[in-house]
């Protein structure tokens, strides 16, 4: 009977691993689902009752996949083996063949970075062009005893398997063993298991949770116009890296370098299958110390975040469907009024005439340049103005097109592609085979394609003269999907590939957006196909190229469509969302997406972009909104306003008062939140949890010591104030001295206070970086001030200048240092700065406040030394 029972036990472990590791079967469109054509491709039938999602046709592992005849050849770089296709796999697909010879190629970049790639060594395939400025490339480590990974092909030559492992935990990085290598010429398939089920990120989608949902899931990942929701569908942006938290509190990433059509399936293994319609297999590994260190190790290879200028993290308002320029002057003037911190004002397209782009309507719009002089001039604003990509066509007196087809910057159709079905609208000339479409013109409209160089320059031209009538300070580029409203394309493999994939909509590839047979680049050489989800990247580089080309300052691009190294040269904000509450949620989830996929300066439409918004809505919604890294309002016309300031004027001024009081802190401390760049449903309470270990501190109504930590819930006390907001012991946290900030511009934003937060050592660190706040790389120029400040147990500050590269006339005051929950308030305290006395007392929480008037030096290696003790014990005041 025990033997029985074992047996059974077994049993059902094998069913439970066989329902949580199939990798499916129907991997093309003509194939219907029966038992007789599931094993006609040699993949297992299993018709029997199963969990909603599971395969019931799967791949047999074993009979799909490939060989390795010759076994693994080490290199100077790392490892090569040669792939031959299994005979049982050759049926795996009807439509396409399988490629026959692949091969196998892992480098070993530095101790923490590895990159392999499975590629068809006859035939060079499109591969994604970004790498060519990635970091890092040329560099190898060939020391093994410093590599924290080792590589290994498995023993058995006609099962091609390799593991990634990390050395010291030996847990299983990459782990092919679940099978399902699959390469063909329209589709691959590389599957792995997961080392834990703690996996995040992938990208552009709606995620309900930051942890990934793994009850086989499967998201596509293809640049599409299409409004935030609830559905298992792809976005604007495209970003095939992942990362895994393993049981030991290490993590690592994964980036699979590919811009073709893909998606990706989660299996509760846990497992992941990854697909793309093109291109090689081209992975990156960075095995971390933790999630911090794995995006830092990503960043180092697809290169830092942009930096953004300092007014650009200020608050950013936007609205669509201004009726004209006094419209625009009433909404500015009220917000104004009311004193709303507001540093950027958007336009949207209403501004154009006629949407077309590098226009703007004189008659509705009369006397913008004024208003864009004065209000630069008295109210330190500074204006974004939008761009579509879609150029009218058929507009003889449009000189943007006009110049643009002479220089020949559009997307053409592929030649292969016959004249009889290119389906041209009238109109418009077609003798450079310029493919068209329709977005916001009323006529037909060209698409610049950003990959030749004529356009970068044509392009920085049109931005030119646009500026000298509208002196923008920043651009917005939108519909960069590119998005297509009449998407008609000839039947081809590209725009109706046979294979079934989760980013293709209905048949049609294409659906929203222009043909897939059609080129770009200065000798034709991609096809939209493979670089259909770069386009929004390579129009945000020509027109980060363009806005310091005109401006001579940093500026900022923010743009709809990323991919990865997009955060080099641009922002992001997260699409067309929705008034509701449930969108507020996944503004968050989104945010921190963001910042692993190495796009730093992200953010929400606060309040909602589509939808009537509600006055506790956009109150909570403001709170939150004014601590996202990029801060904007903006919603949709046809819709009410939702601006801070408007909501007065509707019997709800807690809604102002709340946005008024978030931004104002906010602004307090954007100096930390310009110096971390450098490094780069209507509740009453919230529930949170404040890690033991550490000493943490409340910042408002009053900076003092947070209770209690772990699991609290913290109560509405303030609903009109700023949101909870912890500071962390161990820090010194910069903050403006003004509470009543109204803009980034001004000498109050030169005068600081450090508020110093000890941790249980009675210790803390910061620091400050400082430069002109919006000059072109300020950072690779080293112009700029880097100082830190250390505060010691025996109440003794050191501030010192770390860099000193700076040579403008503001430099940072501190007038005053806030040691939180220090001395014993009933004595006196005694300060000196650099041995000299200066003012200090204790607070009413038993702080030490220090008055200085410092103002830090440019001197390198300069410091600055603060003391003080007790004046009845003559010792230091530290509990």
């Amino acid at each position: 009977m025990k033997y029985l029972v074992l047996l059974l036990l077994a049993c059902a472990g094998c069913l439970a691993d066989n329902l949580n590791n199939r990798l499916d079967c129907y991997l093309e469109l003509d194939m219907q689902v029966s038992e007789q054509q599931c094993k006609d491709r040699g993949c297992i039938w299993d018709s029997t009752g199963r969990p909603p999602g599971v395969p019931i046709c799967y791949l047999d592992p074993k009979q799909v996949g490939y060989k390795v005849p010759a076994g693994v050849k080490k290199t100077d770089t790392g490892l090569e083996a040669d792939l031959k296709l299994k005979d049982t796999a050759k049926r795996t697909l009807k439509s396409m063949p399988s490629i026959e010879s692949l091969k196998f190629s892992v480098k070993y970049m530095t101790e923490n970075i590895l990159r392999f790639t499975i590629r068809d060594p006859a035939v060079k395939r499109y591969e994604v062009p970004v790498q060519q400025v990635f970091n890092l490339l040329d560099r190898t480590e060939r020391d093994e005893q410093k590599r924290r990974y080792a590589v290994d092909v498995g023993t058995d030559l006609n099962d091609f398997q390799f593991t990634i492992t990390r050395k010291d935990t030996k847990t299983k990085i990459f782990d092919t063993s679940i099978g399902g290598l699959v390469f063909a010429d329209q589709f691959l398939q590389l599957a792995t298991n997961l080392a834990t089920n703690n996996i995040y990120g992938f990208g552009e989608n709606v995620h309900q949770s930051l942890r990934h949902d793994l009850s086989y899931k499967t998201w596509p990942m293809f640049t599409r116009d299409n409004p935030l929701g609830e559905h298992m569908k792809n976005l604007y942006g495209v970003h095939p890296i992942y990362t895994v938290l393993e049981s030991d509190g290490k993590a690592h990433g994964i980036l699979f370098l590919n811009s073709n059509a893909m998606d990706y399936t989660l299996l509760p293994e846990p497992a992941l299958s990854l697909k793309s319609t093109g291109g090689v297999l081209d992975f990156f590994v960075f095995v971390g110390n933790n999630p911090e260190h794995v995006i830092q190790l990503y960043t180092s290879v697809i290169g830092r975040s942009t930096m953004p200028p300092f007014w650009g993290l200020g608050y950013q308002l936007c609205r669509y469907g201004f009726t004209g320029t006094q419209n625009v002057r009433e909404v500015l003037d009220r917000n104004i009024k009311e004193k709303i911190p507001l540093d950027v004002m958007y336009i949207d397209i209403d501004y154009m005439d006629k949407y077309e782009d590098f226009t703007y309507d004189k008659n509705k719009f009369a006397g913008l340049p004024e208003l864009f002089k004065t209000s630069i001039a008295n109210n330190h604003v500074h204006w974004t103005l939008i761009l579509d990509p879609a150029i009218e066509a058929n507009n003889p007196n449009y000189t943007t097109f006009n110049e643009g087809y002479k220089q020949d910057v559009f997307i053409k159709w592929s030649k292969d592609v016959a004249v009889k079905d290119r389906q041209n609208p009238s109109g418009v000339p077609t003798d450079k085979d310029t493919i068209y479409g329709k977005v916001w013109p009323s006529g037909p409209a060209a698409f610049p394609d950003f990959f030749k160089n004529k356009t970068t320059d044509w392009w920085a031209n049109q931005v030119k003269a646009l500026h000298g009538v509208l002196p923008f300070e920043a651009l917005w580029i939108d519909m960069n999907d590119p998005s297509n409203f009449e998407s008609k394309c000839p039947n081809n493999k590209y725009d109706y590939p046979l294979i079934r994939s989760s980013a293709i909509w209905g048949r049609q590839l294409s659906e929203k957006t222009i043909c897939m047979a059609s080129t770009q680049g200065d000798q034709e050489q991609y096809r939209h196909y493979d670089v259909h989800s770069l386009y929004g990247l390579t129009e945000t580089i020509s027109t980060q190229k363009a806005l310091h080309a005109t401006t001579g300052k940093r500026g900022f691009v923010v743009s709809r469509s990323t991919y990865p190294t997009s955060g080099r040269y641009g922002a992001h904000w997260l699409g067309d969302n929705r008034a509701e509450w449930k969108m507020m949620h996944h503004s968050v989830v989104g945010m921190l997406e963001f910042n692993m996929f190495g796009v730093s300066f992200v953010g929400s439409d606060i309040c909602g972009f589509i939808g009537e918004t509600n006055p506790q809505l956009c109150r909570r919604w403001s709170q939150l909104g004014a601590f996202y890294p990029f801060s904007r309002n903006h919603n949709d016309r046809g819709y009410k306003d939702q601006d801070p300031a408007v909501w007065v004027s509707r019997g709800h001024p807690e809604v102002t008062e709340a946005a008024r009081t978030s931004l104002q802190l906010r602004y307090q401390l954007l100096h930390y939140l310009y110096t971390l760049f450098y490094r780069s449903y209507n509740q009453k309470h919230v529930d949170a949890y404040l890690p033991p270990g550490e000493r943490w501190h409340e910042v408002r109504p009053q900076l003092k010591l947070a209770p209690q930590v772990g699991h609290i819930t913290i109560q509405d006390t303030q609903p009109n104030g700023p949101p909870p907001v912890h500071f962390r012991g161990g820090a010194i946290i910069p903050m403006a001295t003004d509470t009543q900030l109204t803009s980034t511009t001004g000498p109050a934003m030169n005068e600081i206070d450090l508020v110093v937060v000890p941790n249980a050592k009675w210790e803390a660190r910061g620091e400050l970086f400082w430069d002109d706040r919006e000059g072109i790389d300020t950072i690779d120029a080293g112009k700029y001030n880097l100082y830190s400040f250390s505060q010691y147990a025996n109440c003794t500050m050191v501030l010192t200048v770390d860099k000193a590269g700076y040579t403008g006339a503001a430099h940072p005051t501190v007038r005053q240092v806030l040691v939180q929950s220090t001395g014993v308030k009933e004595h006196g305290v005694e300060a000196k700065l650099d041995a000299k006395v200066v003012p200090a007392k204790h607070g009413e929480n038993g702080d030490t406040k220090i008055y200085l008037s410092l103002t830090l030096g440019d001197k390198l290696d300069q410091r600055y030394v603060i003391t003080w003790t007790d004046t009845t014990t003559k010792q230091c005041d530290m509990k």
